[in-house]
């Protein structure tokens, strides 16, 4: 899985880099089609904003952005929001297959 991060009006550090990877990367073993991830991570006033794009094979693309006091907190709250769309698809994908649809 290719990871692009990139920090706009915010100092991107080298553990905020990691915890995004390590997080990712446990997405990365439970969904196997995971193509390509886009993170934005950027500060606005006091509010810090984390977004991503997910490129996965043979699912639409998948959106998420979280926004709270703590960049932490919103990369958190980001991933958890990719992990829950992504398990809501491939939920829809295996209902479709036993359906025959």
């Amino acid at each position: 899985m290719n990871i692009h991060i990139n920090g706009r009006h915010f100092d991107l550090t080298d553990a905020l880099k990691n915890h995004i990877n390590d997080r990712l990367a446990y997405l990365e073993s439970h969904f196997e089609k995971l193509m390509e991830v886009h993170v934005v991570l950027h500060k606005e006033r006091e509010n810090h904003i984390a977004e991503a794009t997910m490129h996965i094979a043979h699912m639409p693309n998948i959106h998420a952005k979280a926004e709270t006091s703590d960049m932490y907190a919103s990369v958190d709250m980001m991933i958890d929001k990719l992990k829950h769309q992504i398990q809501k698809h491939k939920e829809k994908e295996l209902t479709e297959r036993d359906h025959g649809e």
